[in-house]
């Protein structure tokens, strides 16, 4: 029999929760802040024909997929079968979540990667939330989805067109700097099919000026073997005009390997080395790394230009958070506070029914029935008599059962 938790200690208790996981949650920003954590999780993409399943904790406004982080020792497939459990009460085989992709978003300067699986139940199922971490869990057709706050993941999902967005609008803008036209358009003519934007200077002051003014270009291609103007000298005037704004990343060319040139442009702050002429795959490959560069120094410098802003903001989260654990503290006191009258509750829940089931059973006890209908109702009233006794014990003992809600509430 299912106990029926009247109010007003069920809303009560799940409001407390509520109360306890946006408090949990704000402390864990902060402290997600401050460690530079990378957190892995898995999510699940629930299907019925076009709609999606959607979720909304008591401590985000947003929706997003049902998931949560990969616990120690557990899988990404074993997380996600868990969370969609626990979230939403859809049971879920590991071979029907299908895996997708894995994505990865920033959040100021935490990296959240989440793995992305795929559920297409064969009919509707039953949505059960606790109304404690999950207060609200729906289908939704893609047309209304357009009206709902999303989540990163979820919005990176459900909005294609914007997906992986690059750092830059267009791929990067490379300038090659080589006074042999013929080289530098061989170089030119490996990166623009790979959708580079390539400009050729054959000098040192037409490199400055193309430079200059395309503050779009963070990327140079430089012959170490410069007549014009030395390559070192000009590396420091292009490293001259970088900012955090504008990182700059120069990769030397050279004919053969020359270690006392490599040291003095590493200590210049030159970024590579490539021996000229290189393989197509390998010249591509050091220009990947170097907007790697770029985007990483680029995400350090918007973490570090919004850090004072964010203390801020953390600041008034920590006092926001201790108002409501105050006020979360206030209600379990109130709980705790009324032991008799839930316990006088909760009896009543149980015993009342019981009762009505055995003096009905007692009634049809005295009708003109078979012997098995008969036996069926003795086994019906026994069995009410058996839960009344193993139960009274647990009513007799209101201070046991109070502290074993104190213990539930402490979880």
């Amino acid at each position: 029999m299912e106990i029926n938790w009247n109010n007003p200690f069920k809303s009560t208790i799940d409001h407390a929760y509520q109360l306890g996981f946006r408090c949990a949650y704000r402390l864990a920003k902060i402290y997600w802040f401050f460690s530079n954590k990378t957190t892995e999780g898995a999510q699940v993409i629930v299907y019925i024909e076009e709609n999606i399943l959607l979720v909304r904790s008591s401590y985000r406004r947003q929706f997003t997929f049902p998931g949560g982080y990969i616990e120690k020792g557990e899988t990404a497939i074993e997380t996600a079968k868990r969370e969609l459990f626990e979230e939403t009460g859809i049971v879920a085989h590991e071979n029907q979540l299908i895996f997708k992709e894995k994505l990865t978003h920033f959040n100021r300067k935490r990296k959240n990667i989440n793995s992305i699986f795929e559920y297409r139940p064969t009919s509707q199922p039953t949505i059960r939330i606790d109304n404690r971490e999950i207060i609200e869990a729906n289908f939704y057709n893609p047309q209304s989805i357009e009206h709902i706050a999303l989540c990163d993941t979820a919005k990176t999902i459900l909005n294609r067109p914007l997906e992986h967005l690059p750092m830059h609008p267009t791929k990067s803008r490379i300038l090659i700097v080589h006074e042999n036209q013929t080289v530098a358009q061989n170089i030119a003519n490996i990166l623009v099919p790979a959708d580079y934007t390539a400009f050729i200077a054959l000098t040192g002051q037409s490199a400055l000026n193309i430079f200059e003014n395309d503050p779009q270009i963070n990327i140079i291609l430089c012959d170490s073997k410069l007549q014009s103007t030395e390559a070192l000298k000009l590396s420091k005037q292009l490293l001259h005009y970088q900012t955090d704004q504008r990182p700059v990343c120069i990769i030397l060319l050279q004919e053969y390997s020359n270690p006392d040139m490599a040291l003095l442009a590493f200590k210049a702050g030159v970024f590579d080395f490539l021996s000229h002429p290189t393989s197509p795959p390998y010249l591509l490959h050091s220009v990947n790394k170097a907007i790697e560069n770029i985007e990483h120094r680029q995400l350090e410098f918007i973490g570090n230009s919004r850090q004072q802003q964010t203390i801020k903001q953390q600041q008034d989260t920590i006092k926001e958070t201790t108002t409501e654990l105050t006020e979360f503290h206030k209600k379990i006191e109130q709980i705790l506070k009324q032991p008799e009258d839930f316990i006088n509750s909760l009896s009543h829940d149980i015993y009342t029914p019981l009762n009505e089931i055995i003096g009905y059973a007692e009634i049809l006890e005295e009708k003109s029935f078979g012997r098995s209908t008969l036996f069926e109702i003795i086994e019906i009233k026994k069995s009410c008599f058996a839960i009344r006794d193993r139960l009274q014990p647990l009513f007799d003992q209101s201070d046991d059962l109070t502290k074993q809600i104190k213990t539930e509430i402490k979880k």
